[in-house]
């Protein structure tokens, strides 16, 4: 997930065209600050969902953001109408964009993932102790 820093110095060796325009590059790197930031809108917000809903319209809320962002960033691409030309900082501007949206959507969902399963971590840790002090009583009686 946060492998994004490391894919950055990646992206600049590939695209070098993409160094010298101001819109590419920022498109690049604003991808660590949309992540992050619905990461932290995500988690949030979840948490008043499964309050609200329910845990389980939550999880499966976010099992479909991460699948639909999966999904996105897979696919994810600029505008470019014939492949035997090379991109243009147009395209690979459109196609970090397209990035940043993905990955946002599918950060939602994996923010949302952390109050759904530390909820649930929690009630089966609360019923691990209790079945054991049940049977510790059993065992005295």
């Amino acid at each position: 997930m946060f492998a994004v820093g490391q894919l950055t110095t990646l992206w600049s060796a590939l695209y070098p065209q993409c160094e010298a325009n101001v819109g590419c590059k920022a498109a690049i790197s604003s991808l660590t600050y949309v992540e992050v930031a619905c990461i932290i809108f995500s988690q949030l917000t979840f948490g008043i969902i499964a309050d609200v809903f329910g845990r389980r319209v939550g999880s499966r809320l976010t099992a479909t953001l991460l699948f639909i962002g999966a999904i996105l960033i897979t696919v994810s691409f600029g505008s470019m109408p014939d492949p035997s030309v090379p991109q243009s900082v147009e395209t690979l501007t459109g196609q970090f964009t397209m990035m940043n949206v993905a990955l946002g959507i599918f950060s939602l969902g994996i923010g949302g993932e952390y109050p759904m399963s530390s909820s649930m971590a929690a009630e089966r840790s609360e019923a691990g102790t209790f079945l054991v002090r049940e049977r510790q009583q059993r065992k005295q009686d």
